[in-house]
């Protein structure tokens, strides 16, 4: 078996904590760090991850977490082992969109997700010192095929890191839910993925971590490239609370308690869970074409509405690169914070043309000359939560530059989105808009660019 030389930088942290699930659940144990913990223990001074043999071990339901988890194999020489449930699952059982499905009987059925699996016995699992753990997310929290595994083994003495892999869902409080479940082992922060999931981006999440790998890498290992594509139906399938095509593009991301106030860049902090950027789909700027900055000295707003986090995080990133000052759109109605509800709520907003009402709403944004509009895509187009934000002031003479992700990826929905905020902006200048993973730093950055927002 191959070694890896690794070290891993952090100080022993105190081992209470409470955690908040998603949907709100306060849970308070006795576990390990906490991931505010383990980012100090990250960047302290103590070994955790000594010379010793590797391992990936993951569920994938539609082949997605198994290209991620190939990557990660081969960045660390580790050997992999596969949780195959004994019933698999087909297309039809992970239909989300079907209230009869096994996948939502599961979910409504919490004592039916005690999945068997084939085999949760890893031969000479003793000689394991760092464990990677991956799955798609199902419902803000890891495919509970997953649960059989972690129940079934003693993870003393071992490094775990946990990795997801969804359209647009973030890891969340997956991997320390693993965490409690295991009641053993060092867990640290873990990471998410797209569905297409690169090469690269897992090299660069691998030097992250403090990770030295051997200059001894298996050429013969599988790799999964760039160019792996997985057909849309198998990517909403892989994060089953997802699935319903073209709908609302984001299914688990914390709530943003913000308070809608007008806020600068300086005094809002928020990391993003991606350090390397992923492969951006469409961007709908010319690169070759360089937009002169605004002339007239006013202040740059960047508004936003974000029901997941998605669109937060390309907000705070371009907060950061433009120091514009933030705005959170945020409905006086508050949206379902389920899926399903949502996603609801959002169609017979927009099937209505519907204008929702914005809490706090500035009386005025005279001060500014320049906007960036940001938003998930749902049902096809921008949220009607947008048009009641554009359409309250009078944007003659301001540049907007609208800026949106989405699971799919859709050029067309994006178009249909853009044409929404043109209609919806009066006299404003409507410039090309951005279309990128929420995560590619290097796609939003050559945007503002492009577009003169940067130097």
């Amino acid at each position: 078996m191959k070694k890896l030389a690794a070290i891993f930088m952090s100080i022993i942290m105190a081992a209470g904590f409470s955690a908040c699930s998603n949907d709100g659940d306060t849970v308070t144990e006795t576990q390990p760090a906490t991931t505010a913990e383990r980012t100090e223990e990250q960047s302290a001074g103590t070994e955790l991850i000594q010379e010793g043999k590797n391992l990936v071990v993951y569920f994938s339901a539609s082949g997605n977490t198994k290209n991620a988890a190939e990557l990660i194999a081969a960045e660390t020489n580790a050997d992999m082992f596969e949780l195959i449930p004994k019933e698999p699952y087909s297309s039809a059982d992970l239909n989300y969109s079907d209230d009869s499905s096994r996948v939502v009987y599961e979910h409504d059925h919490e004592e039916a997700r005690n999945i068997e699996l084939e085999s949760t016995t890893v031969e000479n699992w003793e000689s394991y010192e760092t464990v990677f753990i991956g799955y798609p997310i199902w419902w803000h929290i890891a495919a509970w095929p997953v649960d059989s595994f972690v129940k079934a083994n003693d993870f003393s003495g071992k490094t775990v890191i946990p990795f997801c892999t969804s359209a647009s869902s973030e890891l969340g409080e997956s991997g320390t839910l693993l965490a409690e479940m295991a009641g053993t082992g060092n867990w640290l922060e873990g990471r998410r993925f797209s569905s297409r999931v690169s090469k690269e981006e897992v090299q660069n999440w691998i030097e992250g971590l403090g990770i030295t790998v051997s200059a001894s890498v298996d050429e013969t290992t599988a790799e999964v490239t760039e160019e792996t594509t997985v057909p849309e139906t198998e990517t909403e399938t892989e994060t089953a609370s997802e699935t319903t095509a073209e709908e609302v593009t984001t299914a688990a991301e914390t709530t943003v308690t913000t308070t809608a106030a007008i806020t600068t860049a300086a005094t809002t902090a928020a990391t993003t869970a991606a350090t390397t950027s992923a492969t951006t789909t469409a961007a709908a700027t010319d690169a070759s074409t360089v937009t002169d900055p605004p002339t007239n000295g006013g202040k740059t707003l960047i508004a936003y509405f974000s029901w997941s986090g998605n669109t937060v995080t390309m907000a705070n990133t371009i907060a950061d690169k433009t120091g514009g000052e933030l705005f959170e759109i945020v409905p006086v109605t508050p949206y379902p914070t389920e899926y399903t509800p949502c996603t609801e709520v959002a169609l017979a907003e927009r099937d209505s043309n519907a204008r929702p009402e914005i809490k706090n709403l500035p009386a005025s944004i005279d001060e500014y000359d320049t906007i960036l509009i940001g938003y998930p895509i749902w049902w096809h187009t921008a949220p009607m939560i947008i048009g009641t934000f554009l359409e309250n002031y009078d944007l003659t003479g301001i540049e907007v530059y609208p800026f949106t992700q989405s699971a799919s990826m859709d050029v067309e929905q994006f178009e249909n989105s853009m044409e929404f905020v043109r209609g919806c902006a009066g006299n404003g200048n409507v410039h090309n808009g951005l279309f990128a993973d929420a995560f590619d730093k290097a796609a939003i950055e050559e945007y503002l660019k492009n577009n003169g927002l940067t130097d």
